[in-house]
């Protein structure tokens, strides 16, 4: 009975191992996309540009961590299309309402170009989850067909 019960832990394990690695190659993405945007958004908006990139960047990576995360769990726990459908829900809903939210209240971020850096942000991010998502989607097809 308790081997039952390691073998169930190093499951949960094992899942949770894959969520974190998810999640930090999408931080390095964005890493990497601030390294790359960063010193253009300082050209072009001075500091003020780097503060929107880096607020935007942060934006598309707590959607896409959130959607990972939620969509794993109702995975888990329900329909695998409740979970896409919520996880995708999430990674667009936040970035919209960033946006919406940064240009009606106006500020530095607005006129710094927040949701032209939210833009430059949310499609290489988008892309990199969804390779992750495709291969995971592949492994587990994978260990269910053995």
């Amino acid at each position: 009975m308790k081997h039952n019960d390691n073998s169930a832990t190093g499951i949960a394990r094992t899942e949770w191992q894959g969520v974190l690695a998810h999640v930090m190659i999408l931080a390095m993405t964005v890493l990497l996309g601030m390294v790359l945007i960063g010193p253009l958004a300082t050209w072009m908006r001075g500091t003020a540009g780097f503060w929107s990139a880096g607020a935007a960047g942060a934006t598309c990576l707590a959607a896409t961590v959130g959607a990972a995360l939620i969509g794993r769990l109702l995975c888990r726990l329900s329909n695998p299309v409740s979970g896409v459908l919520a996880g995708m829900l999430l990674r667009m809903a936040l970035p919209l309402a960033a946006c919406m939210i940064v240009q009606s209240m106006g500020g530095f971020l607005a006129h710094a170009g927040f949701v032209y850096w939210i833009l430059l942000f949310y499609l290489p991010v988008l892309a990199v989850e969804t390779v992750i998502a495709v291969r995971d989607l592949g492994a587990s097809n994978n260990s269910v067909g053995m």
